[in-house]
């Protein structure tokens, strides 16, 4: 039998076990057992990885090596080799002869670039990442005025339970988002979320209710998904050597209008009283005082859905309904059989061993991301007497804005290098180990802010609070200390949410084919809003209780924390990577497995009757 060639040139955009090894699996139809792939490279230069193929080519035994190497050159060889016995037939120059009495070998090296990053289209999806945020991130202040509490104390609470509609609502809807941006594209389902989002922005501006707010922002959580479908745009988009940096200027973007969002707000919230020359003679200012920062943000939204509509061009992967299912058996004449219905569930995507250890682990970043948010600025606000920081509203904002701007910059400039330095899986378990260390700092915070708080006179208050900031005074150094101690951990913090981009990358190598991205974008929306839904409600009364009743000295939420987010890491540690991981290969369900055995049984049959039509000539 001649040597075949193995075409192994599956292009600079992936370098990964999975598209060569079923490119190689062209050579060798028969049943196939896959060897074990090393770690996926870092893009390294000068860096090879080895793959192994192990299968049976029409009774023979066949062995194909897959060597993949990185640098800046555009030379491919192909070697291919295979012995059956007693022929060799060389067919290529740089072919090496093996003979192993009935064993051959295949081999293919490949030399893959680094892609350019797709700029325009990047920026593109960015603007349209800034749209959600930005317009809602500006509610906080607007929750005085609809006088659903006379305690300003209880005006977080209640903005909390407006932003935590949105993801209650998504749980319902999400996955069904990302299904059908499978089907029709990204496009449509991005045009509609747009709409949404300027549409209900600016009903959320005549808002005179608590229950009017509540209505349009569970609207926008019906009609909005997207995040994961921009998330599924940028995998379509960018392969394992440019999407770390494609995804953390997303994460930019998202960072940047959840910045702006309450600036606008601020600033323009009232313009009847801010500026009553200009807006104070307009009745509709005077009526509805959030209606002009609903305005400004929505100008950002508008400008979202004008360039999505005549400049975003559909990135999606199209495939026909009918999918082809892969036999799994050595005969030659059994193909593939193609299946009327697609019955690819989603169900049987999400218990692929992949694709659910980073489901779980994503619920784990968002449970505890979202925790450790809210449990710091409840952590910041109460009193020190009462295991707290004693600092304002202002001081709160001004710490975690400071913090998300600096930690926005390192992480467009950090992550990618990492990424490629020490590769995805790696660097997502190491920032994931940094949560246990975040949440066991709090009751070092508070040790630290008692020790150095005074009262203005100079006496030391010790444990005992007499007021608010005004009342009590901390020193020139003791400020110092607790501002360093603060933003010491607040870097810790933004160091363990880089690990976000780093959870995207892992989702999209998972995804079985680019053809369901949006599908498994979407079950780590529903996971992730999930996390954001129960989230909030559990830290804040876990934090009552803790306090209130002094468990452990005050200090019981923060070991149970401490305990939540081992765990975290525990279930990081459990990632497999899609990259290394076996190919996945759909099982069979019951429709399909019943075309397979027909077509098995025909064969069968007909095989008897030549055996029989033989035996009577």
């Amino acid at each position: 039998m001649g040597m075949n060639n193995i075409d192994v040139d599956a292009g600079p955009s992936r370098i990964e076990s999975e598209p060569l090894l079923r490119n190689a699996r062209k050579d060798c139809p028969g049943e196939i057992t896959y060897g074990v792939a090393p770690p996926a490279p870092a893009q390294k230069e000068g860096r090879s990885v080895r793959f192994d193929i192990h299968g049976d080519n029409d009774g023979n035994k066949k062995n194909i090596n897959i060597n993949v190497s990185i640098g800046n050159s555009n030379k491919k060889n192909n070697n291919s080799n295979n012995t059956n016995g007693d022929n060799n037939n060389n067919e290529n120059e740089n072919e090496n002869e093996n003979e192993n009495g009935g064993e051959g070998s295949d081999e293919g090296e490949l030399t893959v670039t680094r892609t350019p990053l797709p700029y325009k289209e990047v920026m593109l999806l960015a603007l349209l990442r800034m749209a959600s945020p930005i317009a809602w991130s500006q509610i906080f202040p607007m929750m005085e005025d609809l006088k659903v509490t006379d305690k300003t104390t209880k005006v977080g609470y209640y903005s909390g339970l407006i932003d935590s509609v949105f993801s209650f609502v998504q749980l319902f809807t999400c996955l069904r988002v990302g299904m059908l941006s499978d089907k029709m594209g990204r496009k449509p389902l991005l045009l509609i979320g747009l709409y949404g989002v300027v549409i209900c922005t600016f009903l959320f501006g005549l808002s005179k209710s608590f229950a009017w707010a509540l209505m349009t922002r569970a609207i926008a959580g019906a009609v909005s998904g997207n995040a994961m479908i921009i998330n599924s745009a940028i995998a379509d988009i960018t392969d394992e050597t440019n999407q770390a940096q494609a995804y953390t200027i997303i994460g930019l973007a998202y960072n940047v209008a959840s910045i702006l969002g309450p600036v606008i707000g601020g600033t323009f919230a009232k313009p009847a009283e801010t500026f009553p020359n200009s807006f104070g003679k307009i009745q509709l200012f005077v009526e509805y005082p959030y209606l002009l920062p609903c305005s400004v943000s929505d100008t950002v939204s508008i400008s979202a859905l004008i360039a999505c509509t005549f400049f975003f061009k559909e990135t999606a992967v199209r495939r026909p309904v009918l999918k082809q299912v892969e036999s799994f058996y050595s005969s030659n004449d059994i193909q593939k059989i193609d299946v009327s219905k697609e019955k690819k569930s989603v169900w049987k995507i999400a218990r692929h061993p992949v694709l659910s250890s980073i489901l779980i682990t994503h619920f784990a970043l968002n449970f505890l991301t979202t925790t450790s948010m809210v449990v710091f600025t409840l952590f910041a606000y109460t009193p020190i007497a009462e295991g707290g920081l004693s600092r304002n509203p202002d001081e709160i904002g001004f710490a975690t804005a400071s913090s998300g701007i600096i930690s926005s910059i390192l992480e467009v400039i950090l992550i990618p290098k990492l990424q490629r330095r020490f590769g995805t899986r790696k660097l997502y378990i190491w920032s994931m180990s940094l949560w246990p260390i975040i949440f066991l700092s709090f009751p070092l915070l508070h040790t630290v802010a008692t020790s150095m708080a005074v009262l203005p006179g100079g006496g030391s208050t010790g444990p005992v609070r007499t007021g608010g900031l005004g009342m009590l005074g901390v020193s020139s150094s003791g400020d110092l200390a607790v501002w360093i101690s603060i933003s010491l951990q607040l870097t810790i913090q933004r160091i363990a949410t880089m690990a976000y981009p780093l959870i995207l990358i892992l989702t999209k190598d998972a995804a079985p084919s680019d053809d369901v991205l949006g599908t498994v974008f979407g079950l780590s929306q529903l996971v992730g809003a999930t996390a954001r839904t129960v989230g909030p409600a559990f830290i804040s009364s876990l934090f009552a209780l803790s306090k209130q009743h002094q468990i452990a000295g005050g200090n019981f939420v923060w070991v149970i924390m401490a305990v939540l987010s081992t765990a975290g890491f525990w279930s990081a540690s459990r990632v497999k990577d899609g990259t290394t991981a076996v190919p996945y290969e759909p099982v069979p369900d019951e429709e399909e497995q019943g075309h397979i055995q027909g077509h098995e049984q025909e064969q069968e049959q007909g095989q008897e009757q030549e055996q029989e039509n033989r035996r009577s000539h």
